[in-house]
């Protein structure tokens, strides 16, 4: 617990606010659900066909294993641009909400 206050406060933010949008967005998205369930589909399939074509048990697991440590790296690597368009976004918005503040002046009669 600690260490989280070592974090930058983006970091943090997106920490604290990503497992709960993940999950409301599922329980409320019916896109996401057909996504998720269309990924698991193919991946049910991927590994019937490898059964089909690897008839070794040991190198079907190998290969199974490797498939699975593939998917755990792709999916770090989808998070953390996740996590850097968010902080992207966030600092976006703060030069933007800076922008539009330095800029509100009264316009008044006569000014260009």
């Amino acid at each position: 617990m600690e260490k989280i206050f070592d974090k930058p406060i983006l970091e943090q933010m997106y920490l604290f606010r990503k497992e709960d949008f993940e999950q409301t967005t599922y329980d409320n998205n019916k896109e996401i659900q057909e996504i998720e369930s269309e990924v698991y589909s193919v991946n049910e399939k991927l590994l019937t066909l490898l059964k089909e074509v690897i008839s070794n048990e040991e190198d079907f697991k190998k290969v199974k294993n490797k498939l699975q440590e593939y998917e755990l790296k792709f999916s770090k690597e989808v998070d953390f641009w996740s996590k850097a368009y968010y902080m992207l976004g966030m600092n976006d918005m703060h030069k933007l909400k800076n922008e539009l503040k330095a800029g509100s002046k009264t316009i008044t009669k006569g000014d260009n």
